[in-house]
């Protein structure tokens, strides 16, 4: 590593942003339908987390960042306050470039470092914000180069070869790479090496 930025290129704009511009149809290939009318949603009530109650997991977080953000593209208009909360939240609760599961533990994995980073674009991107300038999400992206494998869920509690955390770890850093807009995590590229891992050990059934 040379202490740069730990992607190349710039983000991808069809993925992480929604221009004015319809994209043209490709054969083949799914499109979205452009959105003709607009939901506005209130934040009813507080989640429970900093006020002595359960810390909940933050696997869960990241599942509902990726609900938030298909309802603002379909035309939900997602409170502004809860974007914000939600960044802070991920911002406090990252240890050494890393996430984990939960708030209170100190040693990041993987697989929940690729999650927050999906997350964290997620907001900033219903905010119109530039998360490429987060500080947060630069340094999860160091770590996440630093750390790269795609054959075991780095520094995961179940243990490298615990089944459903290994494959938990390679579709949240699919997440964090397509929804950042990077196709490398320092020189790695994510995708053909996960790719030719997922082959590898496919099983014959």
């Amino acid at each position: 590593m040379s202490g740069k930025t730990p992607t190349t290129g710039t983000p991808r704009k069809d993925v992480a942003t929604s221009g004015k511009k319809a994209p043209k149809p490709v054969p083949g290939v799914r499109t979205k339908p452009p959105v003709k009318t607009r939901i506005v949603v209130q934040k009813r009530r507080d989640g429970r987390g900093e006020n002595g109650a359960a810390e909940g997991d933050n696997s869960n977080s990241q599942y509902a960042a990726l609900g938030l953000r298909a309802c603002h593209d379909a035309g939900i208009v997602i409170p502004q306050e809860v974007c914000q909360a939600a960044l802070k939240a991920w911002d406090k609760s990252q240890r050494d470039g890393a996430w984990n599961y939960q708030y209170s533990k100190k040693q990041g994995y993987g697989s929940m470092t690729a999650g927050a980073l999906g997350s964290m674009v997620i907001f900033h991107y219903i905010l119109n914000e530039p998360w490429m300038k987060d500080a947060a999400i630069q340094n999860g992206l160091k770590w996440m180069a630093d750390n790269f494998t795609v054959k075991e869920n780095p520094f995961s509690a179940s243990g490298p070869k615990h089944a459903a955390s290994i494959h938990y770890y390679p579709y949240a850093m699919e997440r964090a790479g397509i929804l950042y807009g990077t196709e490398t995590f320092g020189p790695n590229a994510w995708y053909a090496e996960g790719a030719t891992w997922l082959l590898e050990t496919q099983k014959a059934d």
